[in-house]
């Protein structure tokens, strides 16, 4: 065997133009006669003769090489006839010995990388990214015609050389590390030709700025930003927490870019704005230097003290049940307490004595809180004049805060006059005369005007001693 020519074909792969002969015999050499190829005594191929070949008849062929990555760049072609790959032979032979030829290979410098760069685009920013390797394919053929080539991806560099494993969905390939090598074979269609390239799989990382998920921005009834009473500041700061020496910014609102003038010193390419409007914010960040964008959304919800509020006794005076309901509009959710207890987000209040009272009505997200004060109307059912500080006088209860002049007169149980008093004094103290009345039921009656009517009512009361 002799070798005519060895010829690259890619990085890795050659072509080897040899010759066989049937030298020195007087017979036919068969056809099949096997043939080895070695690289260093690393067998690389193997190949057969096509044809019976008489005494000094030769053969020509052709056979494609993949050289391993473990072949050194310059290492020697053997190639040997009648060799099945082991060292042994099928044909017997007058000289075992002439039936190998060796030259010298030198490889070409392997294929420049090429880096396939793309910033993370899976849940977690942590390197791992889906990439499309198909798109490459313009790149590694350097603008030849598409259609002569076929191209194929692995995860190793001898499964490309082999063509054995290939990637299966090189569309949506996900990577494993990073950076991460997989391998392009790109063959030639129309040769027994190939070359494998480095594709260096880079991720980049996605710009870490952060937001809260919504901010209160607390507004007068004029729509103008205010200070807050609880909670959070107002107007709120929208942090990303990013530089602009590594990033840049770009802010809308509602899908319009927010105005200088909302932000005296601030504008939409800073890292941060303080809010003073409500509604959806969406921050654009980009990478200065990989170019990679995250975009980060929250929402400022407005929210405002009571713009209109009322409370009031919607129960009559006298009644037995007492009710006082308040009711409240503006930009916030308001919550009521009746005389600083609890708040509720009812505005209704029940069974409420009679007498003074505060209702308190705040903004929920704390924008600020208005009060009423009110009184609820009513007599006491007994007294008990002991002098010990507690009911030791009657009178109507709150009756002043409707008609300060009203007339009380006190009655006993036989319709005697005992008393007429002012809602403005200290109420009766269950004598007549100076003499200590005993205890019984008394009678009363009350004139007073409301809305401008003159009104009277009747009620009884227990003296108790």
């Amino acid at each position: 065997i002799e070798i005519n020519d060895v010829a690259g074909c890619g990085s890795r792969n050659i072509i080897v133009d040899y010759t066989v002969s049937n030298i020195g015999t007087i017979g036919l050499m068969a056809s099949n006669t096997p043939i080895a190829f070695y690289a260093d005594n690393v067998l690389v191929g193997q190949s057969q003769t096509m044809n019976f070949l008489s005494p000094n008849e030769s053969e020509n062929g052709l056979i494609s090489l993949p050289i391993p990555l473990a072949i050194p760049n310059t290492f020697t072609l053997r190639a040997v006839a009648d060799d099945t790959g082991t060292g042994s032979g099928v044909i017997d032979e007058s000289d075992e010995n002439n039936n190998d030829f060796s030259v010298s290979v030198t490889l070409p410098d392997p294929a420049v990388p090429l880096v396939f760069s793309q910033c993370d685009n899976l849940d977690e920013n942590d390197g791992i990214a889906s990439f499309d390797l198909t798109s490459q394919e313009d790149l590694l053929i350097n603008g030849q015609n598409p259609a002569l080539f076929d191209i194929s991806f692995y995860n190793l560099f001898d499964d490309a050389l082999f063509d054995i494993n290939p990637i299966t969905n090189p569309s949506a390939y996900v990577n494993d590390v990073n950076p991460q090598v997989v391998y392009a074979r790109v063959g030639n269609n129309q040769l027994d030709c190939f070359d494998i390239v480095e594709v260096i799989l880079q991720v980049y990382f996605l710009p870490e700025g952060s937001v809260e998920p919504s901010y209160r921005l607390c507004l007068d009834g004029s729509g103008n930003p205010i200070q807050e009473v609880e909670g959070e500041s107002s107007p709120p700061i929208i942090d990303t927490g990013l530089t602009l020496e590594d990033y840049t910014f770009n802010w809308t609102v509602d899908g319009n870019t927010l105005a200088d003038d909302l932000n005296p010193g601030l504008d939409e390419t800073d890292p941060l704005t303080i809010a003073t409007v409500g509604g959806l914010y969406e921050i654009t960040i980009t990478d200065r230097i990989n170019g990679c964008v995250q975009v980060l959304t929250t929402t400022v919800m407005e929210s405002s003290p009571p713009i209109t509020f009322s409370a009031e006794v919607i129960s009559n005076a006298f009644d037995e049940t007492h009710i006082i309901e308040a009711t409240a509009t503006g930009l916030g959710d308001y919550i009521f307490s009746l005389d600083d207890g609890f708040f509720q987000e009812s505005g209704l209040f029940n069974d409420v004595l009679p007498g003074n009272h505060k209702v308190t009505i705040k903004d929920a997200n704390g924008c600020g809180s208005v009060m009423v004060m009110l009184t609820v109307i009513d007599y006491p059912r007994f007294v008990t004049p002991n002098e010990d500080g507690f009911h030791d006088d009657w009178n109507i209860i709150g009756i002043t805060s409707l008609d300060p002049r009203a007339r009380i007169y006190i009655f006993d149980r036989y319709g005697k006059l005992l008393k007429q008093i002012s809602p403005l004094g200290a109420g009766w103290d269950g004598t007549y005369n100076g003499n200590p009345m005993p205890s019984s039921d008394y009678w009363f009656r009350v004139e007073y005007m409301e809305d401008q009517v003159l009104k009277e009512f009747r009620g009884h009361f227990t003296l108790k001693r």
